[in-house]
């Protein structure tokens, strides 16, 4: 597994949380989840990490929140600055944008943005938009749907990994499986888990060592707490969804949510 550090307040505090994830759960792939703070200030972070913990793959998701300058231009300060990413998830929005990009840095480009569906494959390949494409069981439309896409990505050289939306128990353990039944899947998958309070299974996943076991067992190998899937659901339809993009230092800026 791959722990995923952002949204702290400086270069500082994400490098005090980085180091109490790895001493506690043992993880030695390390994903900074950017967007939030300026890019120069998420790379001084990036840096003191690297510094610290100079054997762990690195990865940084700014979530596309860059433009194409300003990729472009943080993506050569990671060159000269000699930070050796595994990969840089999503510096900009668009697969002619991430396309841009990749044609001007030599950093290895992956994504669970800009190419999520069967329609954006062959253009994703074609523009060499991508290096890696990140798996999502929920995206792509099930275990079937992932085995396909994942073949093309193989035929065409393109590395995969595995995203995480902050998935419960059942998903937690459907993406194990898939995971552990992919060869070709080489990148630690990502996983919010640590950030988890609570879970709809009877036994929640734990890390060992900076994994988690695949369960066993019938189906997917893990069981429902039925009293504690019935007291989120009361929990949403008393306080219905929120909205995960609110931002408290723009409180009157409220971006459009898609709608499926």
């Amino acid at each position: 597994e791959t722990t995923g550090i952002g949204g702290e307040t400086g270069a500082e505090e994400i490098l005090v949380r980085t180091r109490d994830l790895c001493r506690r759960h043992g993880f030695e792939a390390i994903k900074l989840k950017g967007g939030v703070l300026p890019p120069m200030e998420e790379l001084e972070a990036l840096e003191a990490i690297a510094r610290e913990f100079p054997k762990y793959p690195l990865r940084w998701d700014p979530n596309a929140a860059w433009s194409v300058e300003t990729s472009i231009r943080i993506a050569n300060q990671l060159m000269w600055r000699h930070i050796d990413l595994e990969y840089l998830e999503d510096p900009t929005s668009s697969l002619e944008g991430m396309s841009q990009v990749r044609q001007a840095v030599p950093i290895p480009l992956a994504t669970n943005m800009c190419l999520v569906n069967w329609e954006q494959l062959a253009p994703g390949i074609r523009m060499h938009s991508v290096d890696v494409i990140l798996s999502d069981l929920h995206f792509w439309g099930g275990f079937q749907q992932n085995r396909k896409m994942i073949a093309v990505a193989e035929a065409f050289n393109l590395g995969i990994g595995m995203h995480s939306d902050r998935e419960l128990g059942v998903s937690t353990a459907a993406m194990l499986h898939f995971a552990a039944a992919t060869p070709y899947l080489a990148h630690a998958i990502d996983s919010h888990y640590h950030d988890q309070l609570d879970d709809v299974i009877t036994r929640p996943f734990v890390y060992d060592k900076g994994c988690m076991k695949v369960p066993d067992g019938p189906g997917l190998g893990v069981e429902l707490d039925r009293d504690k899937v019935e007291k989120y659901h009361r929990l949403y339809r008393q306080d219905g969804a929120v909205n995960e993009f609110y931002d408290p230092r723009r409180p009157d800026w409220t971006p459009a949510l898609p709608v499926f």
